[in-house]
């Protein structure tokens, strides 16, 4: 480990363009696209409307973390010198760049090792992109692609002929390919009866999706599309349940992955920053406990390891669902189990439009509920559907600005939606203000996305991230729905192999439902929480609370990382005032050693028959290399999970690290059991100097921990937290000892292995 402060680059950029947003403030303002009102800081503010909000960057980045591709913004200042280390460059909806940044794509283009990925209004010259011809025109409906018959979704008993992509009266590349190019899919503008996709007139208004060996040209503004609808910009609840409604935003994900893939950048998913460790996801269990004092789903979560978040009701801000009596009994049964998260459930009800949505109430509401509470909030998940936008999501920049500590809401799932400064009471609503409503059925996750995204603050002044989280879910969902949020085909055949992987899938399960005859078939929802766990594990997902998601993700986002030497190189470095831990990388690269079989499942510590050789497999090591880079500064990473998946070194502020993938280096005792509920593994590492294995793990009740790589016949020096134990004989090549954690919490723990 190091503590040099590198420059690291990611091998992906994308375009946000300065200009682009300056251009498409004046034009809202021309437009009438623009509305004013005090912001929470007491300052007038003017948001734009529509598709001048520029949201297309900050979605490609959402879109990339669900890749797990690690990617950096570039400014369009000076972007020769910014393309020097970058080999993947997306410009979504970058529509105004000077001639200076174009002879720099233009050149960047000109390496060997360079794609481009162009979507929406593009000022590019059409023959950098493959076109003939270029202009822009605004639609007055909704534009799709319609695939064609050669194209990786042109087969129409796997796939729809044609999906929206795009938001009526934007503005789209009306293009004609060159004679060279590949048009994959033509571009259709909708409208007319949308009452269902069978009604609804099309016609092509060009081509909608063009490949050449160096780039790939999208028509239309996909990413300002997805974006404006994730964070309740626009209202596309006519068209959004067409198709795959509950991952309508997936499928048109993975059929840009697919065509990305086609064009031979699936190798930037060879050696990739996981998110989420060798996961296949995330499932968090949340819970509103209104007005109930029901404790069986928290007792079952205490009993089995499950780490929920209990977002909680302050009674002075919301007497009509709770008392301070039920308040303070909640916090006092959670704090029994440290592993569960007390978050909070911050009023949408109060005043029409909602109080405490508005200005700087939300970062209020925090301040206050954790002084009425007695606890820490770091999360939070909006009580009722009320919103109102544009005003929520300055509230939730000023609560991110003023509660450093504070990193995400659950606000972005369904809407009984004021926008815009609409102040007309509806009386079929109880009064309250609702411009619109979003549909709850069969699925109240209007986003179509299942991973945590960042709020987009939009005005003439600026356009940038929220520094929080937010992130949809279901409320007390039966299993059939949860097979569907967990599932997620993106195909028509309903093939499971479509579905996109590493979601974040949050089931949101009511107290005071546990018991209730009107659910279940009288058997209230207890059952339905359980399948939803017991599923999850069946299917590998990290059970986890909403902040472990929230702060995961925020250190994978902080985290610099850079892969070179065809994936044989990986450069780390931790930029941050905190450490950063539990962060593994995939690799296609074979690491470790072959899997070795454990004992006869039929007893007698036989072990399994020999197995046939069919081919001879080099495996890689994982040389961390010390500040010096001296042989006794050296140490070779040792947690490799499934011989492809391994832990970064645990990384303290400033620290970096360099890991070489040595094909046929040293072998080595390693770590190979799987991150667990009981036990994670946050650094572990051989010292070939000493000859010790040391791992660092956090345990919680009773685990076993496997070592491999030794020799059959081994005897080593064992010694956990300073003590040593009993030395243990290797009968196999791997060793088996046992760890006692505290019974409601982690702990860190330290084993030290040498060999005698």
């Amino acid at each position: 480990m190091s503590t040099e402060r590198p420059e690291l680059t990611s091998n992906i950029g994308i375009l946000w363009s300065e200009r682009t947003r300056r251009a498409n403030a004046e034009e809202a303002i021309r437009a009438g696209a623009v509305y004013t009102f005090e912001d929470a800081w007491g300052q007038e503010k003017s948001w734009l409307k529509g598709q001048y909000a520029y949201l297309a960057p900050s979605t490609v980045s959402a879109c990339l973390n669900r890749f797990n591709l690690k990617h950096s913004f570039i400014g369009d200042e000076g972007l020769a010198d910014r393309l020097a280390e970058v080999s993947l460059l997306f410009l979504p909806s970058a529509h105004s760049l000077t001639r200076a940044a174009i002879e720099a794509i233009s050149s960047w283009l000109e390496r060997d090792d360079t794609f481009l990925c162009v979507s929406g209004p593009t000022n590019l010259p059409p023959e950098l992109l493959g076109l003939k011809s270029l202009e822009l025109g605004q639609t007055k409906g909704y534009t799709a692609w319609q695939w064609r018959s050669g194209s990786p979704f042109g087969d129409p008993a796997r796939w729809e002929e044609w999906y929206i992509s795009s938001f009526k009266g934007f503005t789209a590349c009306i293009a004609e390919p060159a004679a060279d190019a590949v048009v994959l899919a033509d571009l259709l503008e909708v409208g007319g009866d949308l009452s269902g996709p069978e009604t609804a007139p099309r016609q092509r208004i060009g081509a909608g999706m063009v490949r050449t060996e160096k780039s790939l040209f999208v028509a239309n503004a996909l990413f300002e599309y997805m974006g404006g609808v994730w964070q309740a910009h626009l209202n596309a609840e006519e068209v959004r349940r067409w198709f795959n409604p509950f991952n309508w935003a997936e499928t048109l994900l993975y059929q840009l992955r697919g065509v990305l893939w086609a064009c031979g950048q699936d190798r930037w998913w060879d050696t990739r920053l996981r998110t989420f460790g060798s996961y296949d996801g995330v499932m968090n269990i949340r819970h509103d406990p209104d007005k109930s004092l029901d404790m069986t789903m928290l007792r079952y979560q205490g009993e089995h390891l499950i780490p929920a978040t209990h977002t909680l009701l302050d009674a002075n801000i919301s007497p009509e669902a709770t008392t301070t009596e039920m308040d303070q009994e909640w916090v006092r049964e959670i704090s029994k189990y440290p592993f569960i998260e007390i978050g909070l459930h911050n009023d949408a009800i109060q005043e029409t439009p909602p109080k405490w949505m508005m200005g700087a109430n939300l970062a209020r509401h925090v301040i206050e509920s954790e002084k009425n509470l007695g606890v820490r909030l770091y999360t939070g998940g909006r009580h009722g559907g009320y919103s109102v936008y544009p005003e929520m999501i300055d509230a939730m920049d000023y609560l991110y600005q003023n509660v450093p500590h504070f990193l995400g809401l659950g606000t972005f799932h369904f809407h009984l939606m004021a926008e815009y400064g609409d102040r007309t009471p509806d009386p079929e609503k109880g009064d309250m203000v609702v411009t619109y409503q979003t549909l709850t059925s069969p699925t109240i996750a209007s986003p179509g996305f299942w991973f945590p995204f960042h709020g987009v603050v939009s005005t003439t002044e600026e356009c940038r991230q929220l520094r929080g989280w937010d992130m949809t879910h279901e409320y007390d969902p039966p299993p059939e729905v949860i097979d569907k949020v967990y599932e997620r085909p993106n195909s028509r055949d309903q093939d499971p192999d479509t579905a996109l992987a590493d979601g974040v899938y949050q089931l949101q399960y009511h107290p005071l439902f546990t018991v209730d005859p009107s659910y279940n078939n009288g058997r209230g929802t207890f059952d339905w929480m359980c399948y939803g766990i017991r599923r999850a594990e069946r299917i590998n997902l990290w059970q986890a609370t909403q902040r472990a998601i929230y702060q995961r993700l925020q250190d994978y986002e902080d985290i610099q990382f850079r892969v070179s030497d065809g994936g044989r190189t990986i450069q780390a470095y931790n930029p941050t005032g905190r450490t950063i831990e539990d962060l593994m990388v995939e690799t296609s690269v074979l690491l470790g050693a072959p899997e070795q079989e454990g004992p006869d499942a039929l007893g007698a510590g036989a072990v399994a028959d020999e197995i046939e050789l069919t081919q001879e497999v080099e495996y890689s090591s994982l040389r961390l290399e010390g500040g010096g880079g001296s042989e006794s500064e050296t140490c070779y990473l040792a947690h490799i999970v499934r011989n492809r998946f391994f832990t970064l070194p645990r990384m303290t502020p400033g620290a970096s690290c360099t890991i070489r993938l040595e094909s046929g280096g040293l072998q080595h005792p390693f770590v190979a059991q799987a991150n667990s509920k009981s036990m994670r593994f946050v650094d572990v590492s051989f010292a070939p100097g000493s000859g010790e294995l040391t791992v660092r793990a956090y345990v919680i009740r009773y685990n076993g921990l496997v070592v491999q790589g030794y020799a059959p016949g081994d005897r080593v020096h064992v010694e956990v937290d300073g003590v040593e134990r009993q030395p243990l004989e290797s009968e196999d090549g791997r060793l088996l000892l046992y760890l006692q954690g505290p019974e409601n919490d982690f702990a860190e723990s330290t084993i030290v292995l040498r060999k005698l």
